[in-house]
């Protein structure tokens, strides 16, 4: 479907994409397969009509895992020399922790950026946290004004406006509304971020810039910008990267990182968590990320004697930060898969609301045949035609 704009969904994963993502050679981060050179090979689309992927419905549908049976079939892996139950184990770790990422970000997968419920949820968790801040610190004015909670509702039914205008002129009126509200929200929340003094307020400030860069990517999507969307969404997160980055380095790994090695500091976050988060923050442009030598590193590092310092390392209200902190770095993935997504669809001029429109048929067509479990492959056909060899479902 759709492959004369160079497209194809599927519901059954490409012979080349099972195997690399089983032998290792191709990697899941966010929704987007990469191989080893970085060339994006497909996108995970979230199973089912739901409208949002999280891990605990996906991993339940995961033991079964008639799609890989399918593919192991229908591919003849056992003449590779592959062993179902290989083969399933192997997926079954790949997908278990790209759902997880998914669930503990708050985002949908990259599909999710056309969908107005997911928007409308994020704003939620908006209001949720202002309660919060609220409740805690009897102080609403300065940070209502901060959170912009109304104007995000006003730019999401500008939104919704425009799916249900009457003409084309009135819904590029109501697109062109939301855009500049979600661009000045977002703009407005990443001023006022570092100035954060609780968690609750750096999550609902960061929570609204999420929702204002999704949002304008997609009224600009909406109105055929495309390749201004994806180049005004990759700005966007790389501004959202640099407070992230910094908020991490300032709130959770500070002066003394190596405290998350020792006592009860680091019983909120696990080794790989901590690599991760050392290379988020630490690793540039012009560095590659050091990984498990990050723990090496920071054993190396001198712990202080005095009083001070031990009583710092094992304070008890860590928690919030770190669990802030990972979530973060599962939206970094989530985000990074969605200007994926946006560049696919700038290359092959296709609107957000008209890619969710041929995931819909898919979805139709899967539950049709009792498969709406099953998770849907976006192929990039033009470019990945020679090396993938999809067998409809």
């Amino acid at each position: 479907m759709f492959e004369n704009i160079g497209i194809t969904v599927l519901r059954q994963i490409p012979q080349e994409v099972l195997l690399g993502l089983v032998t290792g050679s191709n990697k899941l981060h966010g929704g987007v397969v990469r191989d080893m050179g970085g060339r994006i090979v497909a996108h995970l689309v979230e199973p089912g009509a739901k409208t949002a992927l999280n891990a605990s419905t996906l991993v339940s549908a995961l033991p079964g895992m008639g799609w890989v049976a399918d593919a192991y079939q229908a591919y003849q892996l056992h003449d590779m020399g592959l062993k179902l139950v290989q083969v399933q184990n192997q997926l079954g770790t790949v997908m278990r922790v790209a759902t997880a990422a998914t669930a503990l970000s708050g985002l949908g997968v990259v599909v999710g950026i056309a969908n107005l419920a997911v928007l409308s949820r994020q704003i939620k968790a908006v209001g949720d946290a202002v309660q919060r801040v609220e409740a805690q610190t009897k102080r609403t004015n300065r940070f209502l004004d901060a959170s912009h909670y109304g104007d995000l509702q006003s730019a999401l039914d500008n939104l919704r406006h425009a799916r249900e205008a009457s003409s084309p002129a009135i819904a590029t009126n109501w697109l062109q509304s939301a855009k500049t509200q979600f661009a000045r929200i977002f703009h407005r929340a990443q001023t006022l971020w570092p100035k954060a003094e609780t968690v609750d307020e750096a999550l609902a400030l960061e929570e609204s810039a999420c929702v204002a860069m999704s949002g304008h990517a997609l009224a600009m999507s909406e109105l055929q910008e495309h390749a201004t969307a994806a180049a005004d969404f990759a700005m966007h997160r790389a501004q959202w990267r640099a407070l992230a980055r910094e908020w991490c380095q300032t709130h959770v790994l500070r002066a003394d990182p190596q405290r998350l090695l020792q006592g009860e500091a680091s019983a909120g976050i696990s080794a790989r968590d901590l690599v991760n988060l050392m290379d988020f923050t630490q690793t540039d442009a012009e560095s590659a990320p050091r990984g498990i030598d990050w723990i090496d590193d920071l054993r190396a590092r001198p712990v202080s004697s005095s009083w001070a310092p031990k009583m710092l390392s094992s304070r008890k209200d860590d928690g919030p930060e770190i669990a802030f902190a990972l979530r973060l770095l599962a939206r970094d993935e989530i985000l990074g898969a969605t200007h994926a997504h946006l560049n696919l669809l700038a290359q092959r001029r296709v609107s957000a609301s008209a890619f969710e429109a041929m995931v819909q048929q898919a979805r139709t067509e899967a539950l049709a045949s009792g498969d709406d479990e099953r998770p849907l492959w976006v192929i990039p056909t033009m470019a990945a035609a020679a090396a993938t060899q999809p067998v409809a479902a």
